[in-house]
């Protein structure tokens, strides 16, 4: 298998990254705090697929084509943990599997990339905290080319680190070579490039990409810019990043409010646009607070990871009780409700029509943990911090139910 179809998603780990300055739940497509009941079952897609200027515009029915299966289509079957007592892993701020299966954490908490073998035992503990060479902190993310390296944005996104999956300290890159300042790790696009986010601060939320070409010496080859859809005025001095995947020829992306899911190439032109008419989303809310704007995060919609099907698969995440993001962020923390959440795990087939929901009423995270990436045997692999810090590995079974008359 060639190298670049080895290289797996990267993945940035949250909705709003910066501010600066195993069975499955009980199923349903009528989600808490927001939606519309179950219709009666259908027998085919009832949304609208249309090319226009290049773009594929998906725009799905507020009904899932299989919700009214008698079983779930969607199934996680528990295959492997990584963490616990015995690996003293203190946290999760990244996660990667290489090209064998081996997965890789940063741990901030030690300062220390972590590799477990496939079977979950821990093969080494790598680097210490500090600023020197083979030392992390303060890292940015970490991706991996799906063969022998491992990088990652250190001390604060300044420097980008190569690992080698042995644990040996490789090259480093100065971003100030590149003409940055400082980024985040995106991940992988073909071929054998390097794709970070900025931290440039705009008054919309908007994320600046920049492609780099790792080889020696390395150099910019791309510069582009993604903005939230519906776009969020941001307060002066903050950074809001959405969420994102990363895979050879595509970047995949998440947002707020609404329920809108993009593809972009790897150059950052819109290849595919998906829609579904809920209500329920919240943008983050801002307030202003001893002369300084603070943000308060309110869940969202996780970018689609794809799995080895070829179907997406997508968080969702809000509050029910919330009505107005500010009012919530400018009221004082001691007199706030607290947040009653909600969640979804939803199933898009490759084309972006909607197949099936799992709600999660009164968690902010599924069962499972949040789905984090897929290996290279076609595992899921989720990120989970109850009751300790801890990777689970999952193997995604579909069954479509016959009557429905869905894609396979």
């Amino acid at each position: 298998m060639t190298r670049p179809e080895r290289r797996r998603r990267g993945r940035l780990s949250a909705l709003v990254i910066a501010l600066a300055g195993g069975a499955v739940a009980a199923a349903g497509c009528s989600p808490a705090g927001g939606g519309r009941a179950p219709a009666a079952s259908r027998d085919s897609w009832q949304g609208t697929i249309e090319e226009r200027n290049g773009v594929a515009h998906v725009r799905n029915p507020d009904t899932a084509l299989w919700e009214d299966a008698a079983q779930p289509p969607l199934r996680f079957e528990p295959d492997g943990a990584f963490g616990g007592a015995a690996s003293a892993l203190s946290s999760i701020a990244g996660a990667v599997i290489d090209g064998a299966g081996n997965l890789h954490v940063y741990d901030a908490a030690a300062g220390q990339l972590v590799a477990f073998a496939p079977d979950g035992t821990v093969r080494h503990r790598a680097g210490a905290a500090g600023r020197g060479p083979g030392e992390l902190q303060d890292v940015r993310g970490i991706s991996t080319d799906g063969d022998a390296t491992i990088w990652l944005a250190n001390q604060g996104g300044r420097r980008l680190d190569a690992w080698g999956t042995d644990g040996t300290p490789g090259r480093s890159i100065d971003v100030n070579e590149l003409g940055l300042t400082s980024v985040y790790m995106g991940g992988f696009v073909a071929p054998d490039r390097l794709a970070l986010l900025t931290d440039a601060v705009h008054h919309m939320a908007t994320n600046e990409y920049v492609v780099v070409d790792p080889a020696e010496p390395p150099s910019v080859t791309a510069r582009f810019s993604i903005g939230a859809e519906p776009m969020v005025p941001i307060p002066p001095g903050m950074v809001l990043q959405l969420s994102h995947t990363f895979a050879p020829d595509r970047i995949l992306v998440g947002t707020w409010e609404q329920y809108v899911l993009r593809a972009f190439d790897a150059g950052g032109t819109l290849r595919r646009r998906v829609t579904r008419p809920v209500l329920y989303l919240r943008r983050p809310g801002f307030a202003l607070r001893d002369q300084q704007y603070v943000g308060v995060a309110l869940g969202g919609l996780a970018a689609p990871i794809v799995l080895a099907s070829g179907h997406w698969l997508v968080l969702a995440t809000w509050p029910t009780n919330v009505a107005s993001p500010n009012i919530f962020a400018e009221t004082p923390a001691s007199e706030r409700p607290a947040i009653e959440w909600a969640s979804s795990l939803d199933l898009f087939d490759a084309e972006g029509r909607f197949l099936y929901s799992l709600q999660y009423p009164g968690r902010q995270m599924p069962d499972i943990g949040r789905p984090w990436t897929v290996g290279p045997d076609g595992a899921l692999y989720t990120v989970n911090t109850e009751p300790f810090p801890q990777v689970r590995r999952y193997r995604v079974v579909l069954q479509p139910p016959v009557a429905a008359g869905a894609r396979r």
